[in-house]
Protein backbone atom coordinates (compact mmCIF):
# COMPACT_ATOMS: atom_id res chain seq x y z
CA UNK A 1 0.00 0.00 0.00
CA UNK A 2 1.25 3.48 -0.88
CA UNK A 3 2.08 5.51 2.25
CA UNK A 4 3.44 8.71 0.68
CA UNK A 5 4.07 10.42 -2.67
CA UNK A 6 6.68 13.10 -3.34
CA UNK A 7 7.23 14.75 -6.72
CA UNK A 8 10.87 15.65 -7.30
CA UNK A 9 13.46 15.79 -10.10
CA UNK A 10 11.04 14.82 -12.86
CA UNK A 11 9.82 11.72 -11.04
CA UNK A 12 7.12 10.75 -8.59
CA UNK A 13 8.71 9.08 -5.56
CA UNK A 14 6.49 6.48 -3.94
CA UNK A 15 6.87 5.11 -0.43
CA UNK A 16 5.29 1.76 0.41
CA UNK A 17 5.55 -0.70 3.26
CA UNK A 18 7.76 -2.86 1.01
CA UNK A 19 10.13 -0.26 -0.42
CA UNK A 20 10.67 3.06 -2.14
CA UNK A 21 10.06 3.53 -5.87
CA UNK A 22 10.06 6.13 -8.62
CA UNK A 23 7.45 6.56 -11.33
CA UNK A 24 8.68 8.39 -14.42
CA UNK A 25 8.28 8.40 -18.17
CA UNK A 26 10.35 5.89 -20.14
CA UNK A 27 11.02 8.47 -22.82
CA UNK A 28 11.95 11.72 -21.07
CA UNK A 29 11.00 13.71 -24.21
CA UNK A 30 7.37 12.64 -23.87
CA UNK A 31 4.76 13.16 -21.18
CA UNK A 32 4.01 10.50 -18.63
CA UNK A 33 1.11 8.38 -19.91
CA UNK A 34 -0.32 4.88 -19.68
CA UNK A 35 1.96 3.87 -22.57
CA UNK A 36 5.03 5.81 -21.43
CA UNK A 37 5.94 5.03 -17.82
CA UNK A 38 8.35 3.02 -15.74
CA UNK A 39 8.38 2.10 -12.07
CA UNK A 40 11.79 1.48 -10.51
CA UNK A 41 12.60 0.26 -7.00
CA UNK A 42 15.08 2.65 -5.35
CA UNK A 43 15.44 1.04 -1.90
CA UNK A 44 13.90 -1.81 0.05
CA UNK A 45 13.57 -0.36 3.55
CA UNK A 46 9.83 0.16 3.55
CA UNK A 47 8.31 3.22 5.13
CA UNK A 48 6.31 4.00 8.24
CA UNK A 49 2.57 3.67 7.82
CA UNK A 50 0.88 7.06 8.09
CA UNK A 51 4.08 9.18 8.25
CA UNK A 52 4.54 11.54 5.30
CA UNK A 53 8.03 11.84 3.80
CA UNK A 54 9.63 15.28 3.39
CA UNK A 55 11.49 16.50 0.29
CA UNK A 56 14.63 18.40 1.28
CA UNK A 57 16.99 19.71 -1.39
CA UNK A 58 17.71 16.74 -3.68
CA UNK A 59 16.77 14.13 -1.08
CA UNK A 60 13.69 12.68 0.55
CA UNK A 61 13.55 12.02 4.28
CA UNK A 62 11.35 9.12 5.32
CA UNK A 63 10.74 7.00 8.39
CA UNK A 64 11.59 3.32 8.10
CA UNK A 65 8.73 0.86 8.51
CA UNK A 66 9.20 0.27 12.27
CA UNK A 67 9.39 4.03 12.93
CA UNK A 68 12.70 4.02 14.80
CA UNK A 69 14.97 5.10 11.94
CA UNK A 70 15.01 8.02 9.53
CA UNK A 71 16.49 7.54 6.07
CA UNK A 72 17.50 10.00 3.37
CA UNK A 73 16.76 8.74 -0.15
CA UNK A 74 19.13 10.50 -2.54
CA UNK A 75 20.86 10.01 -5.84
CA UNK A 76 24.55 9.08 -5.77
CA UNK A 77 26.36 10.27 -8.90
CA UNK A 78 29.39 8.04 -8.26
CA UNK A 79 27.38 4.80 -8.34
CA UNK A 80 24.58 6.08 -10.64
CA UNK A 81 21.99 4.78 -8.21
CA UNK A 82 19.87 5.84 -5.26
CA UNK A 83 21.07 5.34 -1.70
CA UNK A 84 19.12 5.67 1.56
CA UNK A 85 21.57 6.15 4.45
CA UNK A 86 20.30 5.97 8.02
CA UNK A 87 20.30 9.45 9.61
CA UNK A 88 19.81 7.93 13.08
CA UNK A 89 22.90 5.68 12.90
CA UNK A 90 24.89 7.80 15.38
CA UNK A 91 21.91 8.29 17.69
CA UNK A 92 20.16 4.93 17.56
CA UNK A 93 17.65 5.50 20.36
CA UNK A 94 16.56 9.03 19.36
CA UNK A 95 13.31 7.75 17.82
CA UNK A 96 12.75 4.89 20.27
CA UNK A 97 9.14 6.01 20.76
CA UNK A 98 8.40 5.39 17.03
CA UNK A 99 8.25 8.38 14.71
CA UNK A 100 4.68 9.61 14.25
CA UNK A 101 4.97 12.93 12.43
CA UNK A 102 7.58 15.39 11.21
CA UNK A 103 7.67 18.91 9.83
CA UNK A 104 10.44 21.02 8.34
CA UNK A 105 11.44 24.44 9.63
CA UNK A 106 13.53 26.50 7.19
CA UNK A 107 14.36 29.74 9.04
CA UNK A 108 16.52 30.71 10.85
CA UNK A 109 17.98 27.18 10.76
CA UNK A 110 16.86 24.11 8.91
CA UNK A 111 15.39 21.78 11.50
CA UNK A 112 13.30 18.68 10.99
CA UNK A 113 10.96 18.54 14.00
CA UNK A 114 9.78 15.04 14.91
CA UNK A 115 7.26 13.74 17.39
CA UNK A 116 7.11 10.16 18.52
CA UNK A 117 4.04 8.11 19.36
CA UNK A 118 4.82 8.51 23.06
CA UNK A 119 4.66 12.32 22.68
CA UNK A 120 8.37 13.16 22.76
CA UNK A 121 9.77 16.07 20.73
CA UNK A 122 12.99 15.61 18.76
CA UNK A 123 14.78 17.69 16.14
CA UNK A 124 17.32 17.03 13.43
CA UNK A 125 19.49 19.98 12.45
CA UNK A 126 19.83 19.16 8.78
CA UNK A 127 22.12 20.97 6.36
CA UNK A 128 23.31 18.44 3.81
CA UNK A 129 25.49 20.94 1.89
CA UNK A 130 27.54 21.44 5.10
CA UNK A 131 27.37 17.72 5.98
CA UNK A 132 25.46 18.52 9.17
CA UNK A 133 22.91 16.09 10.59
CA UNK A 134 22.64 16.44 14.37
CA UNK A 135 19.84 15.23 16.66
CA UNK A 136 18.49 16.90 19.80
CA UNK A 137 15.85 16.02 22.38
CA UNK A 138 13.47 18.49 24.05
CA UNK A 139 11.75 18.19 27.38
CA UNK A 140 8.65 20.33 27.85
CA UNK A 141 8.01 21.56 31.39
CA UNK A 142 5.36 20.01 33.58
CA UNK A 143 4.29 16.46 34.27
CA UNK A 144 2.22 14.21 32.04
CA UNK A 145 3.19 16.22 28.93
CA UNK A 146 2.68 14.71 25.49
CA UNK A 147 3.18 16.44 22.11
CA UNK A 148 0.34 15.37 19.81
CA UNK A 149 1.06 17.42 16.68
CA UNK A 150 3.65 19.83 15.30
CA UNK A 151 3.52 22.52 12.60
CA UNK A 152 5.64 25.39 11.31
CA UNK A 153 4.47 28.65 9.74
CA UNK A 154 6.40 31.70 8.55
CA UNK A 155 6.72 34.48 11.13
CA UNK A 156 4.95 37.71 10.06
CA UNK A 157 8.34 39.48 10.03
CA UNK A 158 9.64 36.88 7.57
CA UNK A 159 12.91 36.35 9.45
CA UNK A 160 12.05 32.95 10.91
CA UNK A 161 9.52 30.14 10.99
CA UNK A 162 7.34 29.70 14.05
CA UNK A 163 7.00 26.28 15.65
CA UNK A 164 3.54 25.41 16.98
CA UNK A 165 2.66 22.37 19.06
CA UNK A 166 -0.55 20.68 20.12
CA UNK A 167 0.32 19.53 23.63
CA UNK A 168 -1.64 17.38 26.05
CA UNK A 169 -0.95 18.18 29.71
CA UNK A 170 -2.23 16.47 32.83
CA UNK A 171 -3.24 19.12 35.37
CA UNK A 172 -4.82 18.14 38.70
CA UNK A 173 -5.50 14.65 37.32
CA UNK A 174 -7.32 15.95 34.25
CA UNK A 175 -5.99 15.94 30.66
CA UNK A 176 -6.17 19.21 28.79
CA UNK A 177 -4.96 20.13 25.31
CA UNK A 178 -3.14 23.36 24.53
CA UNK A 179 -1.78 25.07 21.42
CA UNK A 180 1.71 26.27 22.28
CA UNK A 181 4.36 28.21 20.40
CA UNK A 182 8.06 27.56 20.82
CA UNK A 183 10.07 30.78 20.73
CA UNK A 184 13.74 30.81 19.76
Amino acid sequence: AIQWLVGQQGSLFIGTLGGEFTLSSQNRDEALSRDNFQVTRRSQYGCREGTQAKAVDAGILFAKRAGQKLHELKYQFESDSYMAPDLTALSEDILAGNLQDMVLQYEPYRLLWCITEDGKLRSLTYERTQEVAAWATYELGGSGVKVLSVATIPHPDGDQDQLWLLVERTINGSSKRYIESVQR
